[in-house]
């Protein structure tokens, strides 16, 4: 099942499905799936904020939400 991970500004970076490893990340019309292996990690930027997925086991992602100055 998808649940929704929101970047630092609460606006909806993507959604993942913890089981299977999946990442979806749509912005603008431009879509991307992918499939994360365990200790794999995805980076998402996004204006001034940056939300890094790290898939840490076979159940579960740890997400870093982040903001920068410039």
């Amino acid at each position: 099942m998808l649940r929704e991970i929101t970047d630092s500004k609460g606006r909806c970076a993507c959604y993942v499905d913890d089981l299977i490893g999946t990442i979806e990340h749509e912005y603008r019309k431009v879509k991307t799936v992918t499939i994360l292996p365990v200790g794999g990690e995805y980076v998402i930027k996004r204006d001034t904020t940056v939300t890094i997925l790290r898939r840490v086991d076979s159940r579960r992602f740890e997400v870093d939400k982040t903001e920068s100055v410039a």
